[in-house]
Protein backbone atom coordinates (compact mmCIF):
# COMPACT_ATOMS: atom_id res chain seq x y z
CA UNK A 1 0.00 0.00 0.00
CA UNK A 2 2.92 2.10 0.73
CA UNK A 3 4.82 1.51 -2.33
CA UNK A 4 1.56 2.16 -4.42
CA UNK A 5 0.58 5.75 -2.56
CA UNK A 6 4.44 6.41 -2.99
CA UNK A 7 3.74 6.12 -6.76
CA UNK A 8 1.00 7.45 -7.83
CA UNK A 9 1.86 10.99 -5.53
CA UNK A 10 5.52 10.48 -7.21
CA UNK A 11 5.27 8.71 -10.19
CA UNK A 12 8.26 6.52 -10.04
CA UNK A 13 8.60 3.33 -7.84
CA UNK A 14 9.91 3.67 -4.19
CA UNK A 15 13.72 2.79 -2.99
CA UNK A 16 13.51 0.20 -0.21
CA UNK A 17 14.63 2.72 1.92
CA UNK A 18 11.93 5.13 1.26
CA UNK A 19 9.55 2.19 1.93
CA UNK A 20 10.98 1.88 5.21
CA UNK A 21 11.56 5.21 5.98
CA UNK A 22 7.74 5.98 5.17
CA UNK A 23 6.41 2.90 7.14
CA UNK A 24 7.98 4.21 10.18
CA UNK A 25 6.53 7.26 9.58
CA UNK A 26 3.21 5.49 9.67
CA UNK A 27 4.20 3.97 12.74
CA UNK A 28 4.62 7.26 14.24
CA UNK A 29 1.42 9.39 13.32
CA UNK A 30 -0.71 6.09 14.29
CA UNK A 31 1.03 6.15 17.82
CA UNK A 32 0.76 9.71 18.13
CA UNK A 33 -3.07 9.09 16.84
CA UNK A 34 -3.59 6.54 19.80
CA UNK A 35 -1.87 9.05 21.96
CA UNK A 36 -4.55 11.58 21.30
CA UNK A 37 -2.07 13.87 20.07
CA UNK A 38 -3.77 14.26 16.99
CA UNK A 39 -7.41 14.39 16.68
CA UNK A 40 -8.44 11.94 13.83
CA UNK A 41 -11.82 12.79 12.67
CA UNK A 42 -10.31 16.73 12.23
CA UNK A 43 -7.87 14.73 9.96
CA UNK A 44 -9.79 12.20 8.88
CA UNK A 45 -13.06 13.71 7.62
CA UNK A 46 -16.64 12.02 7.66
CA UNK A 47 -16.11 8.74 6.03
CA UNK A 48 -16.35 5.17 6.81
CA UNK A 49 -13.82 2.74 8.89
CA UNK A 50 -11.75 3.99 11.56
CA UNK A 51 -10.89 7.32 11.76
CA UNK A 52 -7.66 6.81 13.23
CA UNK A 53 -6.79 4.63 10.49
CA UNK A 54 -7.53 6.90 7.61
CA UNK A 55 -6.16 9.66 9.41
CA UNK A 56 -2.48 7.88 9.71
CA UNK A 57 -2.96 7.29 5.93
CA UNK A 58 -3.94 10.35 5.11
CA UNK A 59 -0.97 12.23 7.29
CA UNK A 60 1.63 9.70 5.08
CA UNK A 61 0.11 11.57 1.50
CA UNK A 62 0.42 14.65 2.62
CA UNK A 63 3.92 14.20 3.55
CA UNK A 64 4.61 12.36 0.05
CA UNK A 65 2.92 15.58 -1.59
CA UNK A 66 4.74 18.35 0.48
CA UNK A 67 8.34 16.72 -0.95
CA UNK A 68 10.45 18.88 -3.38
CA UNK A 69 9.69 15.93 -6.13
CA UNK A 70 6.30 16.68 -5.73
CA UNK A 71 5.90 20.05 -5.94
CA UNK A 72 6.04 21.88 -9.23
CA UNK A 73 8.48 24.96 -9.16
CA UNK A 74 8.58 26.98 -11.89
Amino acid sequence: RLSHLFRRCLTRPPTDDEVALLNRFLKTQRERLAAKELDPATLAGPGDGDASERAAWSLVARALLNLDEAVTKN
